[in-house]
């Protein structure tokens, strides 16, 4: 993410700082901010965090979830096509309404020759 107003690391260092504050001198203030003022806040970052990470668990599961159900239904899909031109052929109407592509219609095979070796 370009241009971020903070470090990468920011949740490190502020669990640092926080650590550090209590240790210098709990009872000092930086403006109305206080050590637990800054130790709630801290709390409630890694609550959100932890929140994102179960959401994005969700996402993949999710994923993994649609792309199954997405291969079974092409597995369907290939079988239903399968059956349509068994029944009625591979040039028949029904074929193409199925979604397949006529026998007639399809593009015909282009034989190159070889081009002559220079010698």
């Amino acid at each position: 993410m370009p241009n971020r107003l903070f470090p990468a690391d920011v949740l490190d260092q502020a669990q640092t700082a926080s650590e550090e504050w209590k240790e210098i001198d709990p009872k000092l203030k930086i403006g109305s901010l206080t050590q637990a003022d800054f130790a709630t806040k801290l709390t409630e970052r890694q609550a959100i965090g932890a929140q994102l990470d179960g959401l994005d668990t969700q996402m993949t599961d999710n994923r993994n979830k649609r792309d199954a159900a997405d291969a079974e239904l092409w597995d369907d899909i290939k079988k239903f096509r399968s059956v349509v031109k068994g029944n009625y052929g591979d040039e028949s109407l029904q074929y193409e309404v199925a979604g397949g592509t006529r026998r007639s219609r399809r593009k015909k095979p282009v034989r190159r020759s070889k081009a002559p070796k220079p010698s």
